[in-house]
């Protein structure tokens, strides 16, 4: 499994719209952000949960609480 291209765009969303929570995630790249979780053991996660929930290299935000990108199934292709 791999992230498609809808997938590199959730991704991109996700930054334009958190940017305010962390003036960091501004920096991130999506199609580095894809390569990262591409690294990962997908098919379990997706297969137990319907999603992948993939942390931010420890990047919190105002609170203290640490960044998540979400991705469902329709962000990965075979």
């Amino acid at each position: 499994m791999h992230v498609n291209k809808n997938g590199i765009y959730a991704i991109q969303d996700w930054i334009d719209n958190n940017s305010d929570k962390n003036h960091e995630v501004f920096n991130l790249w999506a199609n580095g952000i894809a390569s990262e979780i591409d690294q990962n053991d997908l098919d379990q996660e997706l297969k137990d949960n319907g999603y992948i929930d993939h942390e931010l290299n420890g990047m919190r935000d105002g609170q203290g609480r640490l960044l998540f990108i979400k991705l469902y199934q329709e962000h990965f292709s075979e």
